[in-house]
């Protein structure tokens, strides 16, 4: 046999033995009964929403590659091993306010952010800064500055195991005109990830200015991080979640996040 492989981590930026990191744990995977299933991952274009490309996997196939041994069998598998029974133990919605628990919020919050770093650079989209999973490693208490955390419910009748999605698309205020959507960010540096397993959604979003207060979707978004209760909230019914299949849910559940500047929803 060669030597094992050796690579720059995406994450501590050490060079090691490559660890490849599923972007859902393997253990998941295999008490869902979901490696097999099929995910496509797709890029489309902010302003007109067309698809630009596309690649098909299996979850079990869904890897990223350049991770070291160091942090894949060390802080990210504690992270997963952490929030496992927490989320697997989610049955209704009124299960989400556990995990606003001082005790947890911080340990799910880094597992958020860590499985969003990997869905955004092995779907080849990057917009995730890279000081972000830099700074997730190094300082092993905190999430890094401008991200939030954000759960939900999926209600429909049948659960969807894994699903994930990634659309930078933050929606215009007031919705007075016919382009109601800005598909795509006001600075660099924003981003959007959200992803589903069973029926709990998380989004994780990157809002990098001080400028701008989020605006939760009414009955919808669950703070985690770094607040557990934000006072500004919208509504569209357009935007609604229920009655949808889950890849369209997830969908609304994250374009359905906006933000306000100077008290006005931008």
């Amino acid at each position: 046999m060669g030597a094992p492989k050796r690579v720059d981590c995406f994450f501590c930026g050490e060079y090691g033995a490559r660890g490849r990191e599923h972007v859902f744990a393997e253990s998941w995977l295999s008490e869902l009964g979901a490696g097999q299933e099929r995910t496509a991952i797709e890029r489309r274009q902010f302003d007109t929403n067309e698809l630009e490309a596309a690649r098909d996997h299996t979850y079990d196939s869904f890897l990223c590659g350049d991770i070291c041994k160091r942090c894949n069998f060390g802080w990210m598998s504690s992270l997963e091993a952490a929030v496992k029974p927490w989320i697997l133990g989610i049955v209704d919605k009124t299960d989400l306010s556990r995990l606003q628990d001082p005790a947890r919020r911080l340990t799910f919050s880094r597992w958020a952010v860590k499985t969003a770093c990997v869905i955004d650079h092995v779907g080849g989209m990057n917009q995730i800064a890279s000081w972000i999973p830099r700074r997730l490693t190094l300082q092993a208490d905190s999430i890094p500055d401008y991200v939030h955390v954000l759960v939900g419910w999926q209600p429909y009748e049948e659960r969807s195991l894994l699903s994930f999605n990634e659309r930078n698309t933050w929606s215009k205020f007031p919705r007075e005109s016919a382009s109601a959507e800005l598909q795509r960010s006001p600075d660099d540096g924003w981003f959007k990830v959200a992803f589903s397993i069973q029926r709990l959604m998380v989004l994780v979003a990157g809002i990098p200015s001080t400028d701008f207060q989020l605006v939760i979707g009414t009955g919808i978004h669950v703070p985690i991080w770094p607040a557990t209760k934000i006072d500004l909230h919208h509504w569209y019914y357009s935007m609604r979640l229920e009655g949808l299949a889950p890849s369209a849910a997830l969908q609304n559940f994250s374009d359905l996040l906006a933000v306000a500047r100077e008290g006005r929803m931008w």
